[in-house]
């Protein structure tokens, strides 16, 4: 049986309030944006009534998950590990584009393609520190939508 999805306007409301709606980051190349958050509102359209919030339950996966992905980069990359860094990537790069994180999932993907096309340590440290500024961006933003969405 199929039921009307239900949209939230407090969840609504709260994405358009935040600072960075969709305007790209100083970071962001080809019109891609530090958190869309129309995909954050694709996933209210799949919510069902007296269902727990799907976007509060996706964020809340995001952020048990996030910060060991980032520290695995971060770790293969020292250790110079750059298959298991091309591993790690790729699967982080599907988690950003979950919820948006189009620059992260871009700068991921740039880190998935290492092997095939080897950049220098430094090249690397630079990617994975773009990577690092982007997602306390992100964590910030996903931070002010629950906030919001909580408090409304």
């Amino acid at each position: 049986k199929w039921t009307r999805a239900v949209i939230s306007p407090n969840i609504f409301a709260a994405a358009q309030a935040t600072t960075v709606n969709n305007k790209q980051s100083s970071n962001g190349k080809n019109g891609l944006v530090t958190l869309d958050r129309s995909r954050l509102m694709e996933l209210k359209t799949i919510q069902q009534a007296g269902d727990p919030d799907l976007v509060t339950e996706i964020v809340s996966i995001y952020f048990k998950t996030a910060p060991t992905s980032v520290q695995k980069i971060k770790k293969f990359h020292a250790e110079n590990e750059i298959h298991l860094l091309a591993r790690e990537a790729h699967g982080f790069k599907s988690t950003c584009g979950s919820i948006g994180a189009q620059i992260m999932a871009d700068l991921c993907l740039q880190l998935e393609r290492l092997e095939g096309d080897p950049l220098s340590f430094e090249e690397r440290e630079n990617l994975i520190t773009n990577l690092k500024s982007e997602y306390d961006l992100v964590e910030r933003e996903l931070n002010n939508i629950l906030h919001d969405t909580a408090a409304a």
